[in-house]
């Protein structure tokens, strides 16, 4: 891989940085940080709205189509359930004229923002408003060139960590496969072991049963019968022993046939995934390679037009710095009046403020007597209701009296009667 050359765009990005303001994602899924698909179109002179509506809908569909080819190729063997890679030199050099071809829309829509917004913005301060079609192509082109080689290094990039991905996928998925196979040999030796242990035992238990039936037989004084049948017996039990054996012998020679031809396909499964991956990863080195070849040289072109962009800014720039300070100046007049202004009126609300306080100081002053005036008032209600509760306890006591007598009164004439 080659290392990237940096591109000084200082001053280009000084330039644009107002007007790059409404910004949305590409069709890729990627942030849009060169500013490159702005929402803010206008119809000019030389470019029509239809016309890059068209173009972005051609464009959107190549990507899609050029993304699902990323994606889904990556060049896995039948085995793994996926298809075998076959992705021919004219499918990349499609998928380059694609990429190339979205460039140019893109950039294309964007430099015709990007030059439109200037103009509204200078059409309220000076004459720059009133520019030639000529010097509006050379912007363009300038600003062409610039822009595709800044989107040149991102697709670069995004192809490469494209690549990156689809390999890691692959080795990752080969380690799977190892390991479930190893796995599954792990499995089958720890059978064949347990089950040669088995046998063995077998075997083991059944001789020393034999050999305990030869000393019983020895050291036992037994009828010729009796020893014809043991001998019998013992005949009986030396043939299964070597039945056992020839078993024993065949299955020992059958797995280690099936652990060879197990190996042998393992074999050559791993030279199958390695065979894929190097064919893998030699076409992803020729497709770097031709990528490199490619954008250095239009690297080269890019880096021989920057020096004139550069020249060309650098002019306009100083137009726009004198602009500018013609612009300070007449902000600094209108301040420094609006400043004069606003003293006046101030100094206006403060001798508003003053009297206002004036006021305020009389009012308080009445407030007071008042407050005064209601104290005596509230202290001669007061006594006035002290004399009137003692001149309603004086009548009660009165109206008690004149009852008793009025009932001694009625008594009296009661009884007379």
């Amino acid at each position: 891989m080659s290392s990237k050359p940096t591109v000084d765009t200082g001053i280009l990005s000084n330039v644009s940085r107002d007007r790059r303001r409404m910004r949305r994602g590409s069709s890729t899924g990627i942030e849009d940080a060169l500013g490159l698909f702005g929402d803010d179109f206008q119809s000019g002179d030389f470019y029509s709205k239809d016309k890059v509506e068209k173009k972005d809908t051609v464009v959107a569909k190549q990507t899609e189509e050029i993304s699902i080819k990323n994606i889904s190729e990556k060049g896995i063997p039948d085995w793994l359930g996926a298809p075998l890679p076959n992705v021919n030199k004219s499918d990349t050099s499609f998928a380059t004229k694609t990429t190339t071809d979205t460039i140019d829309t893109r950039t294309d829509k964007k430099d015709v923002d990007d030059l439109k917004e200037p103009t509204k913005s200078f059409s309220k301060t000076s004459t720059v408003a009133t520019m030639n079609p000529q010097h509006i192509n050379l912007d363009i082109q300038n600003a062409y060139s610039s822009l595709h080689a800044q989107e040149s290094f991102l697709l670069v990039s995004l192809q490469l960590k494209k690549y990156e991905e689809a390999l890691t996928e692959i080795k990752e998925q080969q380690k799977d496969i190892l390991s479930k196979q190893e796995k599954q040999m792990h499995a089958l030796m720890e059978e064949y072991m347990m089950k040669q242990q088995m046998t063995e035992n077998n075997v083991r238990l059944q001789q020393e049963r034999i050999n305990n039936q030869i000393h019983m037989l020895l050291s036992s004084s037994m009828s010729k019968t009796g020893q014809a049948e043991d001998l019998s017996k013992i005949d009986a039990q030396e043939k299964s022993s070597e039945e056992l054996e020839s078993l024993i012998n065949s299955i020992k020679q059958r797995h280690s046939e099936e652990i060879v031809l197990m190996e042998e396909s393992y074999k050559k499964q791993l030279d199958v995934l390695e065979n894929s991956a190097k064919a893998m990863e030699q076409k992803l080195k020729d497709d770097m390679k031709n990528m490199a070849e490619m954008f250095e040289s239009k690297l080269h072109n890019v880096r021989d037009k920057l020096g004139e962009e550069i020249d060309f800014y650098r002019e306009k720039l100083k137009t726009v710095q004198e602009q500018h300070m013609d612009e300070i100046k007449l902000l600094k007049d209108n301040h420094n009046r609006v400043i004069e202004e606003l003293k006046s009126e101030h100094s206006t609300q403060i001798e508003y403020i003053k009297q206002m306080k004036n006021q305020e100081a009389s009012m308080f002053d009445g407030s007071e007597m008042y407050s005064t005036k209601l104290e005596s008032n509230l202290e001669t209600l007061a006594l006035n209701t002290h004399i009137l509760q003692s001149l309603g306890e004086k009548v009660s006591q009165n109206y008690d009296v004149l009852a008793k007598s009025r009932e001694s009164t009625i008594e009296s004439k009661e009884k007379e009667i």
